[in-house]
């Protein structure tokens, strides 16, 4: 139930408070968050790049993200299709629907990551990404 149902209910000051308190604390977790992911408040990008990748013409195999010096790689999928990716050589991998961003950390290097098509078409498809060093 949202703040101004509460109210319109004719919950206590008190009811009311608590919500909007906890809504407030809500708030300040994902703003926290956000600016950790974008570097705000101290942690100041010292370099960025962009770059793609394209998937591989076998579309069962996986292609790393070419190399370049990082801490964190936002992947962009506006491809048409889902893609997979995963840190090199794991077996679990994340799926990266069509329309999606997905921040990743990195150790060092974009290439620490590697894709592939989810259906493994031999259509190759490229994603495109944003590299950061903090």
């Amino acid at each position: 139930m949202t703040l101004s149902e509460k109210l319109q209910q004719g919950k206590t000051d008190t009811e009311a408070a608590l919500l909007a308190s906890d809504l407030e604390t809500w708030r300040l977790e994902r703003l926290a968050l956000l600016n950790q992911l974008l570097g705000v408040g101290g942690q100041r990008a010292s370099a960025f790049s962009t770059a793609s990748a394209q998937t591989a013409a076998t579309g069962t195999n996986w292609v790393a993200l070419p190399s370049g010096a990082c801490t964190a790689i936002t992947a962009r999928n506006r491809s048409g299709v889902s893609v997979h990716i995963r840190p090199i050589n794991e077996a679990v991998s994340l799926t990266l629907a069509d329309g999606d961003d997905l921040p990743l950390p990195c150790l060092a290097n974009s290439n620490e990551w590697e894709i592939r098509r989810v259906d493994t078409s031999n259509t190759q498809v490229a994603i495109q990404f944003l590299r950061v060093t903090q």
